[in-house]
């Protein structure tokens, strides 16, 4: 029986994405601290083994600018921070490229500069408050691209989880409607589930000999199975054109807060461990206001690890255990 590691990562930012500044909130950030790592020892006890979460807390312009400091929701949580370091978990970054305007706020990844500047500010807000550089990100609003990667490795990022797998092109003001958004989030249809070391010239592509330092740890998707709507066979198609052939599957990246049939859940959670090679899994939960689901989510695991070797770990571990799984020894993407 594989050991199928499972990383769990926690987004810590405002309750909202784009809030009035008077009325902004991130209460849901410490529920989401006390509510998961109260199911640590739950979930030991289902699995047998040590469990490590992450949590990727939001320390950028947005925040200081709604809260008066970058360090806002990680200084109210220092003590739940640090008992989340005492027991192992990583601690990490999550960056949004946020900035407002006079209609309210809007998404900037159209300007590398822009980019640099806000990863400079948001490691150096980490460094600043923990005392230590920071080794994790996940980059907001499924967002990345070469560029950004580049400088997660220039200033020592050594994971980085915003890829998600399978997703295809999208404009940022489709997601921030009558906002004046800028960039575009880069087509991920053709980046597999497994950790890799990207090029760097192209964030997804597997490096050869000259690939960055750091490790992508894409979010990992199932294979849609809904054939009976039109939108699958386009997107299977887009994904075809996409990864020269290589890859005509529609895929979907499996999301705790997401409200989905339990069995749905459960029949992709089967397909991830035990039909891909090797069996592992990322996941982000936003805490947006739904512990209900993502206490769902994480009891269904419990579940399936009656039947299975399943670890909860850090990336680090992630990647290490990913390699030592894979036919060949070594960590490798599609």
């Amino acid at each position: 029986m594989p050991t199928i590691p499972i990383h769990f990562a926690t987004d810590l930012e405002p309750d909202e994405a784009t809030p009035s500044i008077d009325k902004a909130t991130f209460d849901n950030a410490g529920v989401s601290l006390r509510e998961i790592q109260a199911k640590r020892h739950e979930i030991e006890d289902a699995t047998g083994a040590k469990v490590n979460f992450g949590w990727y807390v939001r320390m950028d312009r947005q925040v200081e600018t709604l809260f008066g400091n970058a360090d806002a929701i990680a200084a109210r949580n220092a003590d739940l921070l640090e008992e989340a370091a005492q027991a192992g978990d990583e601690i990490g970054l999550h960056i949004h490229s946020l900035e407002q305007t006079q209609n309210g706020w809007r998404a900037h990844y159209g300007d590398p500069d822009v980019i640099d500047e806000i990863i400079e500010h948001s490691t150096h807000a980490y460094q600043q408050f923990f005392g230590k550089p920071c080794r994790s990100v996940r980059m907001g609003d499924i967002w990345t691209n070469t560029r950004c990667v580049q400088k997660l490795n220039a200033v020592g990022i050594q994971f980085d989880l915003s890829a998600e797998s399978g997703m295809r092109a999208r404009k940022l003001s489709d997601s921030y409607p009558n906002s004046n958004s800028t960039g575009w989030r880069p087509s991920m249809l053709h980046i597999d589930n497994l950790p890799y070391q990207p090029d760097p010239q192209q964030f997804s592509k597997i490096g050869g000999d000259d690939k960055l330092d750091m490790w992508m740890i894409p979010l990992t998707a199932y294979r849609r199975h809904d054939v009976h709507n039109p939108r699958y066979w386009a997107l299977s198609a887009l994904a075809a054109a996409t990864s020269g052939m290589k890859n005509w599957h529609v895929h979907k990246v499996i999301r705790p807060q997401e409200e989905v049939e339990l069995v749905e859940l459960n029949n992709a959670l089967r397909e991830i461990f035990d039909q891909h090679t090797p069996p592992s899994l990322c996941v982000a939960a936003r805490n947006f206001g739904a512990a209900d689901r993502i206490q769902r989510f994480l009891k269904t695991i419990c579940n399936h690890a009656k039947h299975r070797d399943i670890r909860f770990v850090t990336p680090a571990d992630y990647v290490q255990m990913c390699g030592a799984n894979s036919n060949d020894g070594s960590t490798a993407a599609v």
